[in-house]
């Protein structure tokens, strides 16, 4: 096969308040505008769980604003929130793995100039602050002048990402297991490459990852 192997997991829950990363309306600046981008895949890394943030192949993105430094603002990253409105946090994210057999496992920070967010309610006001969360669901606040909160705010800009830096574990969910991997269920993972190998994952409990 040509090229660098992708392996995805498509999402279940899709499109209005799941699986997206919003940037803020900036008031500090013209054009303004939301940006929002909408997840129906995640790129994983099978031997790791971690998540590439910047790979939008299974994204759609609006809206437009700018800038950060020469950069407009045209998409977010996954488990993304920022804005740059001041000491606001009205950028905002969903992370939602329902139906998978996995949990975001991860700590998130905020970053940037005057920043603040939140992550499943816990409030981080000042730059560098930190929660860890794991959970099927996150949802995310963020914002400052500018600021924003993920899994990874490189060199203080929430927009900037370095690609797998969004950490999973398997959980073994009740009513997902080596049986769902049954009648092309190992399909529906977006991740195995086929009912073996789906099978192998859940019977050791995620110690045999998928294969490459």
């Amino acid at each position: 096969m040509a090229g660098t192997p992708r392996e995805y997991l498509t999402l279940a829950n899709t499109g209005g308040g799941f699986n997206y990363s919003l940037w803020g309306a900036e008031v500090l600046a013209l054009p303004t505008g939301n940006v929002v981008t909408h997840y129906t895949r995640i790129r994983i890394d099978p031997a790791t769980l971690l998540v590439n943030t910047g790979d939008q192949t299974f994204s759609a993105s609006v809206g437009f604003d700018c800038c950060i430094g020469p950069t407009p603002i045209v998409s977010m990253p996954y488990a993304h929130a920022a804005s740059c409105a001041g000491t606001i946090d009205d950028g905002n994210a969903n992370v939602d793995l329902t139906g998978l057999p996995f949990v975001v496992d991860d700590t998130f920070t905020v970053r940037g100039f005057t920043p603040t967010g939140s992550a499943n309610g816990t409030l981080l006001p000042f730059d560098g602050a930190a929660t860890a969360i794991q959970s099927q669901v996150v949802n995310l606040t963020g914002g400052g002048f500018c600021g924003g909160i993920g899994p990874s705010i490189n060199g203080g800009s929430p927009i900037a990402v370095v690609g797998f830096e969004l950490q999973l574990a398997y959980a073994g969910n009740p009513g997902i297991g080596k049986e769902t991997c049954k009648s092309r269920g190992w399909q529906s993972f977006g991740v195995f490459k086929n009912q073996g190998d789906c099978v192998s994952f859940f019977a050791s409990r995620g110690r045999n990852g998928p294969a490459r």
